[in-house]
């Protein structure tokens, strides 16, 4: 006749002692990361909806006589790949190129089938996570500790935008400590941004340039996808 809880620890009253339960802080964690994701735009997001004829076949020179297509190609299947063979730990990816190449498609399509596997994934762009981290910090949120936590924590992370972002020691230490953290613990994130390598170097300190080249990086080439979405309309 003795109760019969799901957790043992607590009793399910959520604290042992004057402490929050991990079970608790687990239940919690998982709210704020449905809530961090809540706009994840995956809904007509998917690999089958990448089209490679937006890709110019012809060889560039900047590109070692390769073609803007051939090496989309080569990252779409990376991509696809790193999806449905997901697990922990694994590496993460960055993901370096222009505004319009299909960062943000890929990185997407990946977080749709990861999650779709049972893992748990975040998605934002920097500045909108930087946001609510301060918020959260100056007291505007209302758990302390959730945002930041979650990022450090979910089995995927994917943050999109980075450098368009305020550029400030805050926000950099913030990220700093998130890829760091994540790294530590083999816990893979995928970073896009419009920067160049070089550009990263120049805006960001040593530890976060290393840490961030450290990951598998695909470099996008090509023409801006929306704009030729736009002249077809």
């Amino acid at each position: 006749l003795d109760p019969i809880y799901t957790c043992e620890k607590c009793g399910d009253t959520g604290r042992v002692g004057s402490v929050r339960c991990e079970c608790f802080n687990a239940v919690i964690k998982q709210i704020a990361g449905k809530k961090l994701s809540e706009q994840m735009p995956v809904g007509l997001i998917s690999f089958d909806t990448f089209d490679m004829k937006y890709y110019s076949d012809t060889p560039r020179t900047e590109l070692k006589g390769k073609s803007a297509k051939f090496i989309m190609q080569q990252n779409f299947d990376y991509c696809k790949n790193y999806a449905e063979d997901f697990h922990l730990p694994c590496d993460g990816i960055f993901m370096i190129g222009g505004t319009g190449l299909g960062k943000t498609h890929l990185s997407l399509s990946i977080a749709k089938v990861v999650s779709e596997k049972g893992f748990s994934v975040v998605y934002g762009s920097v500045p909108d996570l930087i946001r609510k981290i301060k918020d959260e910090s100056f007291g505007q949120s209302d758990e302390e500790g959730e945002v930041l936590e979650t990022l450090k924590e979910c089995d995927l992370l994917v943050l999109d935008d980075l450098g368009a972002e305020h550029d400030s020691k805050y926000n950099t230490s913030n990220l700093y400590e998130i890829i760091n953290s994540r790294i530590n613990n083999k816990k893979p994130t995928i970073v896009s941004t419009n920067f160049s390598t070089s550009e990263i170097r120049d805006r960001y300190n040593d530890r976060i340039a290393s840490r961030l080249l450290s990951m598998k990086c695909l470099v996008f080439s090509g023409d801006d996808i929306r704009m030729a979405l736009k002249q077809n309309k």
